[in-house]
């Protein structure tokens, strides 16, 4: 078996970049157009959360399950000033909300032009970074709209964070092969729902667009209630909380294998990243209430049920750490 690495999840930070490579023709064809050695950008919402534009469309990732070849390039890079808490929430804010959107692989080819005409609403890696700094006020790249991995590798505001990965061994990649992906998931359920809604409306990229959409025309709130329905969307939360119940039962979390540096890392990490993953669905469930106020849908119903029960998800995996660090002083 290959050797292999991945990122350190206690390195990590929000608004961290990693570049890094891979066999397929794609990634040959974007490195040799660049000149580059990386053909892949991806970005850290989260010590152990990232969110990247694939060939799949964009979506979110636990960083743990991300696996690489040992002897391939892997970059770690953050900016050089500390950027402020409310400014690293806008930067994940507008990558979150690009997730589901479709992949352009013609845009990713033309950014060694550098006279590409005006960006699609598709994205691609690199253009994902850029614009969500960009959304923040920070430009890494002098066109975030047309960039390669190559471009934001050399960008003069980022720096290498040393040490971020670590060896995987054997048994480690046996284990994340065998133990549930939900991002995996949650990925599959969003581009089964977005592509039926597609077939009723083929401009719509990410679930954004679906909700403004409907907010012009909500004669089709129950033909995309459906998509969202049949795809098993409205109840992939339940997938993470029968799969993790460590992170909701203190008796489980507690008897875990784990050592307790290891789950004291877990309880400080959930505590500190509490505020940030919080704020993002009670923005979600304020906007749906204010949307439900002009049209009474039945798809914010529903999506706004989920902001809810995600709400209730985090304050249990907040209450569950504390408890488990006051207990253990």
């Amino acid at each position: 078996m290959e050797k292999r690495k991945r990122l350190k999840g206690e390195i990590l930070l929000s608004g961290d970049v990693v570049l890094s490579t891979a066999p397929q023709k794609l990634s040959a064809a974007i490195r040799f157009v660049t000149k580059s050695d990386v053909s892949h950008a991806l970005l850290c919402v989260g010590p152990y959360s990232a969110v990247d534009a694939t060939a799949d469309g964009v979506h979110s990732h636990n960083t743990q399950r991300l696996l690489f070849d040992s002897t391939q390039p892997l970059y770690v890079l953050r900016s050089k000033v500390p950027l402020s808490s409310e400014t690293l929430l806008a930067i994940a804010d507008f990558a979150r909300g690009k997730v589901g959107t479709r992949y352009s692989i013609v845009d990713a080819l033309k950014v060694s032009t550098r006279t590409a005409p005006k960006a699609s609403r598709q994205q691609s890696c690199s253009r994902l970074v850029a614009q969500a700094y960009a959304s923040a006020g920070i430009d890494l790249v002098p066109n975030p709209d047309f960039c390669s991995p190559e471009d934001i590798k050399n960008s003069p505001l980022l720096t290498k964070v040393c040490g971020a990965t670590e060896n995987v061994s054997d048994s480690l990649v046996a284990a994340i092969s065998a133990s549930e992906d939900v991002p995996l998931h949650m990925q599959s359920v969003t581009s089964m729902a977005l592509a039926q809604i597609r077939e009723i409306k083929p401009s719509i990229e990410g679930l954004n667009d679906v909700i403004q959409f409907l907010r012009k025309n909500p004669s089709f709130d129950l033909s995309f209630l459906a998509a969202f329905r049949d795809s098993g969307y409205l109840v992939a939360w339940q997938v993470e909380v029968k799969s993790k119940p460590w992170q909701y039962i203190y008796e489980v979390f507690d008897q875990s294998e784990e050592t307790d540096g290891e789950k004291k890392s877990y309880c400080q990490n959930v505590i500190e990243q509490y505020d940030g993953e919080v704020r993002r669905f009670e923005i979600s469930h304020a906007n749906l209430k204010e949307y439900l106020q002009e049209a009474e849908l039945a798809t914010f119903e529903a999506l706004n049920e989920i902001n809810l029960k995600m709400i209730w998800l985090l304050r249990q995996r907040l209450e569950l750490a504390e408890r488990w660090l006051n207990t253990n002083n």
